[in-house]
Parts: C-alpha cells; structure tokens; sequence
C-alpha cells in the first residue's frame, strides 16, 4: 500500500523551551522522522499537528493512495474524534454555569424533569461531567448486544431505557467511565438553553475559538473521511459507521486538527474560561473530560501535561496540551489505532520536538503485525515473531493493544491467536492475564477465546440467607450457602477435596479459591442444583465444563440435604422438589447474565451478599 505523506512548516523565530531549541523546519524534518515507522507499517493514516501558543509549527498528513482517491484526507480534513468530544462539551458546560444558567450541583430531576429515572433527584451536572455519577456503560441499554442499536432508536425509548438502568453505587462515591452521561449531558444543554444542541456549541464554543470545520456527526452532512478498516484478505475496508444515538453526547463531534490546537488554546486562556472553570475542567481528581499527565521525554524532567484521546470504530484520536511549555499535539487517524500505539506515537513526536533522540520502532512486533494484516501475510508474520520472541523481548502491552483492535474490527480469529500467543508467553504475569481475560470476554467468540487461554476456574462461597423462609430445624433465616463457579486467568489453584481434610473422600477437581474474575463483564449465567444428599463442590466437574464453555455458575446448597451437613432432613428424594412444603415451581427465579451475581425470589444475590 503507497502513502503521500505532507509536511507543512511555519518558518517562525527560534523557540525558547526545554532543551535543544530548533527552528520550525527543523521541528517537522524530525516529527517526520518519528512517525514515518508508524507510516512503513501502516499503523498510522491521517493528521498530526504540533503548536506552540496556538500557532501551527508543523502539520504531517498521511493519506492512502491506492484504492481510494489520491490525497483523499487533505490537510484540516475533518475527522470524527470521538471521546475527545468530552473536553469540548465538559466546556460548553462550565460556559453556560458562567453564565449563570446552569449549576453544577443540580439533579437532573432539577433540570429535566421529564427525565424519569428513581436516581435523577441523586444524580447532579457534577456527577455526569466526572464520570461519577454511578451510570453503568453503554453496552449495558437492552438490545445493545444484540444491534438494535445500529438502527435509529427514537430519543423516548433510549432515555426510557438509561432510566430504567441501575446505578452501580451511590453518586459521588466512585468512578465509572460511562458515555450515558454525556448522552443526558446533551438533553440538559438543549433544555435549559430553550435552543438547540448545535446552536449552543456554535455560539459558545465554535465561534469564539474559530472553530470552522468542528460540528455534530448525527445531524451533519458535511463530508468526513472514511474510518477503515482491516480487509479480511489484506489492504481496507471502509467501517460501515456506528449510529452515533448513543455517543452524541460524549462521542458525537468530528473537527480537524487546526480546530482542536485553537480549542486546546482556547480552554488554557483567561480571556475566554475563568480560573474557577479552569479548576473544575482540569481537576486533578475530579476532572471534566481531561486527564493530567506526567509526560516522559529523553533524559529530561516530566513534563505536565492536560491530555484525553478518544476511538471509536475505524477511528481514533489524542490531544496533548504541555502545560507550563504551552506546547499542544494534535493526532487524528482513520483506522482505528489503540491507545498504546497513539501514546507511542505522540511521545515520539514529542522526543524529535524537543530534539532528543526517537528510538527506532521499525522493528516492534506489534508494528510488524499490523503491516502484515494489511500485506495478507498474517500467519507468516506470527509464526516470524513467535520465533524472534524467544530471544528477543515483547512489549505485551502494544500487542495487547492491537488485539484489542482486531477483536472490534471483527478479526476475531487473529485476535485468539494474539491472546494465545501472550498467555503462552507470559504465564506468570496475572495483570497481563487478566487483561487477556477481559479482552476475551468482549468477545462475540468468547468460548473459543477463554479455551485458548486456559482459562481456570475460580470460586468463591457465598453465606447467603433467604429471610422470607425459616430454616427446616430453627425459626432462623434459611442459609443459602452458595458455591460461585467462574473464569479466571489466575494460575494458583488449590485441589476441592471433598470429605474430612485427614482422609478426604476424594479429589473434584482444581480451583482458584477467590481468584479474581477474569473480567468484569457479564457472563450467561447457569444456576444449578446437586442431587439429594449431595453437595455443590462435588459437581464441580459440571461446573468446570460450564465454567470453560464462557458459563458462571451459581451452585445452591440445598439446606437439609447436604452431604456435609450433620443433621439433615430425613424424607428421601422428594424433599429435592418438595423443598420442605413448598412446591418449587413459586420460586420466582431469573436467570440471565451475570458479573458473579443472581437473583432468586426477586431478590439479588452478589459477592456482597443481598
């Protein structure tokens, strides 16, 4: 695949920063040199601009040549940005909070009162802006795993749906990264505003800071380039683009990188946001859509940095602002590149900018696995590398990184081969493992994913009580002790051995006992039920079978009727369905998906009990 790479300088004066000052020219031949790896193995399509105080030092701009138009991404193209629309909307907020129109500390209910949600009176602006409002993500709105929402869902029925979601704790106490905020983030500007969405950024936001080629993707009809994809028989393929309903708020904005230097600016100058909006928006613990970084260059002291990125399907970007330097980056791609190899990239630049030297990243196995994706010489490269590992060290964590891409890009296959390739190799690193479990669970292929990796079993043992029901012996709470079998990527498992530990009965298998879960997503759930007389643990060879094919099991000891129990109730087989007078079938019961939880008499059960 050919690539046209631009380079465009500024002839300014000598700059007075850091170490080694270079002139302009000098910056972008160097900049050049830091991203032209990343263009050789075609990890990196788009645009790349570096400023001081606002004005443009150098802007590259890479573009595909071959099967699309020549030059197609020009330079100041407009590029969906995704997350990083959460800086520009946490500023339009603090905006109208100058302007006395909106309170940070108001509910929901305060603002939008048909909003009907039994959290709205808890849940304030400031919750929403810092991501602490309890909110789970997006992909926990019914039908979103099944695509409904590929298709246009009116507003009612996703704002009915958000409301009928359940906080994961009380607002404030936590934080959860969520883009459901941002989405109610934007029916509180529309409504406390009487204007819409578009007229209130414009007026705010866009015009003040000449932002020209800014907007909204819903309900734009201006041209943005292409996001790509990874062919399945080499070269790209366009990215058929996401319904952006549920992202408007918190994901919904396209620009270019001439407009984002000029927001960056904007937002770091008094004239246009106060000291107090200032505080707010880059917060060091709380912060509105921003993160404070310290950034690493050569041998130099760290360098603050305010920085956020964002991605998307075929889409992805990263800002940097240095602070005290006042030094901005801008990077916008249209395939999809993770965060690992962005904030590779953005150092590199960073390192040439300053003059130090850029190491050579021609050679990183990641980099290599992505030209071969493109190259159609994928199972070559993998077995090349597999080789080349032995003897030379893998940074596991860009790899990681472009098995991430791979599974949303819907390479599936490719990205078992990458988790089975890093499992294999870094056995003993538990955090590895559990980010290759989490990435597995994301999976549409799940199964196949967790079998490749080994995945082993872990439990934990709940002391759970039914309060409506009295034990069969006592008039106490009837005990529900209940054996959680699930995935873990943890190694250290311990034999279940049944019987008195002197002379145990025999061996049911292996398990972790407490391991953590190999992710924190939901699993289907299968709730089941041992024989009379018998116990959970001993069906822990069913349960390992469960556990393996992508299961979590909810094992119930029936109370009365256990092997370890020494006084049991004496009414043979029937007391199974029987259950001490009360016919099984009024037990209200759902079994759905679960993150180690269930719910029984609709009551909801979880590692922290009811």
């Amino acid at each position: 695949m050919k690539f046209l790479l631009l380079v465009l300088a500024v002839v300014l004066p000598t700059m007075a920063t850091a170490k080694n000052t270079v002139t302009s020219p000098e910056i972008c031949e160097r900049v050049a040199t830091a991203v032209k790896p990343f263009v050789a193995q075609k990890m990196f399509y788009g645009d790349l601009a570096i400023a001081k105080k606002g004005t443009i030092l150098c802007e590259l701009n890479v573009s595909l040549s071959q099967g699309f138009q020549a030059n197609s991404n020009p330079t100041n193209s407009r590029f969906a940005i995704a997350s990083l629309s959460k800086p520009i909307i946490s500023t339009l907020i603090l905006k109208l909070h100058e302007d006395g129109v909106l309170n940070l500390n108001a509910s929901i209910r305060a603002v939008l009162p048909e909003f009907d949600a039994p959290w709205a009176d808890k849940v304030t602006i400031h919750h929403l802006l810092s991501n602490r409002s309890g909110l789970p993500g997006h992909f926990m709105l019914p039908g979103w795993q099944s695509g409904e929402f590929q298709q246009h869902v009116s507003s009612e029925t996703l704002f009915a749906q958000i409301a009928a979601l359940e906080l994961g704790f009380e607002p404030g106490e936590n934080y959860l990264y969520t883009n459901l905020g941002w989405t109610l983030l934007v029916a509180i500007v529309a409504e406390v505003t009487g204007e819409s969405y578009e007229n209130s950024l414009k007026s705010l936001i866009l015009v003040p800071l000449k932002m020209e080629q800014t907007g909204r993707v819903m309900t734009s009809e201006v041209h943005l380039i292409d996001d790509l994809r990874w062919g399945n028989q080499g070269g790209w393929e366009v990215q058929m683009p996401l319904h952006m309903q549920v992202f408007d708020g918190g994901a919904g904005l396209y620009s270019s990188a001439k407009d984002l230097v000029g927001f960056v600016t904007g937002v770091h100058t008094p004239d246009y946001l106060t000291e107090n909006s200032r505080n707010l928006l880059f917060s060091e613990n709380q912060p509105y859509g921003w993160r404070t970084e310290d950034i690493l260059l050569g041998d130099s002291e760290p360098l603050r940095a305010h920085t956020y990125d964002g991605q998307l399907q075929g889409h992805s970007s990263l800002l940097y602002h240095l602070i005290e330097d006042d030094v901005s980056l801008v990077l916008l791609n249209h395939t999809g590149m993770g965060f690992q190899h962005k904030a590779l990239l953005a150092n590199d630049v960073l390192t040439a900018y300053y003059g130090f030297d850029v190491p050579d990243r021609t050679t990183l196995p990641s980099l290599q696995l992505n030209k071969s994706l493109v190259d159609n010489t994928w199972q070559t490269a993998v077995n090349r590398l597999k080789q080349q590992a032995l003897s030379n060290p893998v940074n596991a964590s860009l790899v990681l990184d472009l098995a991430q891409q791979l599974m949303w890009s819907g390479n599936t296959n490719k990205a078992i081969d990458v988790i089975d390739w890093l499992a294999t190799s870094f056995p003993e690193n538990e955090g590895l493992q559990r980010q290759l479990g989490n990435l597995c669970s994301d999976m549409e292929d799940h199964v196949a994913c967790l079998k490749r990796n080994r995945v082993a079993v872990g439990m934990r043992v709940l002391p759970l009580v039914d309060h409506n029901r009295e034990a069969w012996r006592e008039a106490l709470p009837r005990p529900m002790l209940t054996h959680m079998f699930y995935p873990t990527v943890e190694k250290h498992t311990t034999p279940l051995l049944l019987g008195a530990s002197e002379s145990p009965l025999f061996h049911a298998g292996d398990v972790v006992v407490d391991g953590t879960p190999a992710s924190q997503q939901k699993y289907p759930l299968v709730l089941m039920s041992h024989g009379t007389g018998g116990s959970a643990p001993q069906m822990l060879w069913l349960a390992s079978a469960l556990v393996k094919a992508g299961y979590i099991v909810a094992a119930v000891n029936h109370h009365g009727n256990t092997a370890f129990e020494s006084q049991k109730i004496s009414r043979g087989v029937s007391v199974v369905v029987g259950a001490n007078g009360r016919s099984i079938s009024s037990a209200k019961t759902t079994v759905g998906r679960s993150n180690l939880g269930f719910t029984y008499r609709r009551r909801k059960y979880s590692f922290s009990g009811v």
